[in-house]
């Protein structure tokens, strides 16, 4: 007997319900693929994508102008959606907003849209093109895609194409096997970074301490100090000329602001460019915000060349806009998006960990503060600030109780764990350790119990000395493998790695 429509769209929506009702547990692994085999695309007949265009709140209504049908047949040029239940969306629905819906049929009475960043269950009204929002889909459905609806957009436009990158999967215990490399010859360091500088494949190291940046260089004898013959005498300290910040390893970043090809450094308020013979100071007339939390050479604006960043413990965030000649404008744009300056945050954050952790690869900033961790955007058209659930679609304190106080006494550092090109997050704290690595799209899957080898947790293998919020550390592919390490300073100086061991 044939099935009636009505039929196969209850069919469809029970498959996507059993598939999305996954365990809250730790996302390891998606049960529900967005775009991967068996889920919400395979499943679906049809998927659109829209913008909204007008939004009529008393009526909780908005008229929505169909941009592209990805697959399966068309639902038509416009469509309008009710908002039933839950009534108070209609205050997050815009115009110019993303939508996405995606039905068993262009003839079917059921759809899951995608509107104002959430998912939603809707019915169509009969043959007509409204479509009724009748509920929200529970926070743990957000596992399945936890982003924002044009990303997600983006994503299916990409899959549409065959040729996308969202990550379901990873797997656990990434870290292990802790090794001493050396002592080096300086002691309470504050601040970490692995960089090649010279391009032989070989780790070096600049490090800060005392007010001064230090660079190891690497080689089969093991370390040597080469901070006075690279240029680098005083490390952005007194004996530079334009620098007028000490330095700390929360003014210490590395990138290549030029496109030479060769590493170039910020320390302090100087930058100092990479060439053959050593560093050169770009006499850039930088200056920190008070109470400097981190600092990067990040591609701030999206211009493609990189910029001077700084952002402070209270959210004061500086952005010097480079040339990509290795110049940079001497007034910083403040505030964000643009002036007047305004903080990122309330309060005092403990940590800030700049990279491309936004959709489309644009510049952010994770921050460990009162309220757990947060991602805040640095690019003009800035995106709304992401708590972990919206980045995980995981709520962490009820999931694992014993992160419901937050990230006590936060360290950590950006790396990338699988080698994909994309960074990824590990973050210490009291509480435990946490992996986070990068789905795209501004997603995450997240270890939560990833601490154990850095001495946190039950039955940790840890290295030979207490962790702490001070404790300088560093992402680098030590080995040459193309996955990232781990590497830690002690408070005398001897340096220690955590080898990345690439779990399948």
């Amino acid at each position: 007997m044939k099935r009636s429509s009505v039929s196969s769209a209850s069919l469809w929506l029970m498959a996507l319900l059993l598939l999305l009702a996954g365990p809250a547990g730790a996302v390891i692994k998606v049960d529900l693929p967005v775009s991967g085999k068996r889920g919400m695309w395979e499943v679906s007949a049809s998927v659109v994508v829209g913008k909204v265009t007008a939004v009529n709140a008393d009526a909780r209504v908005a008229d929505v102008a169909v941009q592209q049908t990805l697959k399966g047949d068309s639902l038509g040029e416009q469509l309008r959606v009710q908002i039933i239940s839950p009534a108070e969306l209609i205050a997050q629905v815009k115009a110019g907003q993303s939508v996405v819906l995606m039905t068993s049929s262009a003839r079917a009475g059921m759809g899951v849209l995608h509107l104002a960043d959430t998912w939603l269950l809707a019915q169509r009204a009969g043959q007509t093109n409204i479509w009724r929002v009748v509920k929200q889909f529970g926070p743990e459905y957000a596992q399945a895609f936890p982003g924002r609806t044009d990303a997600l957009a983006d994503l299916l436009a990409q899959r549409a194409k065959d040729s996308y990158l969202l990550l379901d999967a990873m797997a656990p215990n990434y870290f292990g096997n802790v090794r001493k490399i050396e002592k080096l010859p300086i002691a309470k360091a504050d601040g970490l970074l692995a960089v090649d500088v010279n391009g032989d494949k070989v780790p070096d190291y600049v490090a800060t301490a005392g007010g001064k940046a230090h660079l190891l260089i690497g080689g089969e004898a093991g370390l040597a100090d080469a901070t006075a013959n690279a240029g680098l005498a005083g490390g952005g300290g007194a004996a530079s000329a334009s620098s007028t910040t000490p330095v700390s390893g929360a003014t210490l970043a590395a990138g290549d602001v030029n496109g030479d090809g060769k590493v170039d450094l910020l320390v302090g308020s100087s930058v100092y460019l990479g060439g053959a013979g050593g560093f050169t100071d770009a006499k850039a007339a930088l200056s920190p915000p008070a109470k400097c939390l981190k600092a990067a050479l990040i591609d701030a604006d999206g211009d493609g060349k990189l910029d001077a960043v700084y952002v402070s413990a209270d959210g004061e965030l500086r952005v010097f806009r480079g040339d990509g000649a290795g110049k940079f404008e001497a007034a910083p744009v403040t505030g964000q998006p643009a002036p007047p300056a305004k903080p990122l945050w309330q309060g005092t954050a403990q940590a800030a960990f700049f990279g491309s952790f936004d959709h489309a690869g644009k510049a952010s900033v994770l921050v460990v503060g009162a309220g757990g961790l947060t991602r805040y955007s640095l690019a003009p058209e800035a995106s709304a600030p992401a708590d972990f659930q919206r980045l995980t679609g995981v709520d962490l304190g009820k999931t694992y109780p014993r992160y419901k106080d937050g990230f006590a006494q936060a360290s950590g550092c950006v790396l990338d764990v699988n080698g994909d090109g994309q960074p990824d997050l590990l973050l210490l704290s009291q509480a435990g350790g946490i992996l986070m690595v990068n789905r795209g799209f501004g997603g995450f899957l997240f270890d939560y119990d990833a601490g154990k080898p850095f001495g946190i947790g039950e039955k940790a293998e840890a290295v030979p000395f207490k962790i702490a919020a001070a404790t300088p550390m560093a992402g680098g592919d030590v080995n040459g493998d193309g996955a990232g390490d781990v590497l830690l300073i002690a408070e005398d100086g001897t340096l220690y790695e955590v080898r990345n061991v690439k779990p399948k």
